[in-house]
């Protein structure tokens, strides 16, 4: 790292923090409606993509303000936080389903 990488590190972190909260804002109204505990409402949805988004947007623009040279940093930050939570979102989906499949026997037993 030169000199002048070593000053993005606090950037990109602050980045990682806002997109993992800003995926945490999509998951507080997607989890119940998976966890068959809420109907799935298309407005909630709607507006926690739109929290989501103008979190991420704000961020960027705060950074920029204060200091233009360390966007890209925190850019990058968010995009990195925000996509490692949508992966292991998806890999959780993934186990969650393999462990709920049917056996053939209950396929059997509910059809007769």
């Amino acid at each position: 790292f030169g000199q002048d990488n070593l000053g993005n590190i606090p950037f990109a972190i602050s980045g990682v923090a806002i997109g993992v909260l800003a995926f945490g804002i999509l998951m507080a109204v997607l989890l119940p409606v998976l966890r068959h505990k809420r109907k799935a409402s298309l407005a909630k949805g709607f507006v926690s993509i739109m929290i989501s988004l103008a979190l991420l947007h704000s961020g960027v623009i705060v950074v920029y303000l204060f200091s233009q040279k360390h966007v890209l940093a925190c850019l990058v930050g968010e995009l990195v936080g925000f996509f490692v939570c949508w992966t292991l979102f998806a890999v959780y989906c993934m186990m969650a389903a393999g462990e709920s499949s049917c056996e053939p026997a209950h396929v059997c037993e509910r059809t007769k």
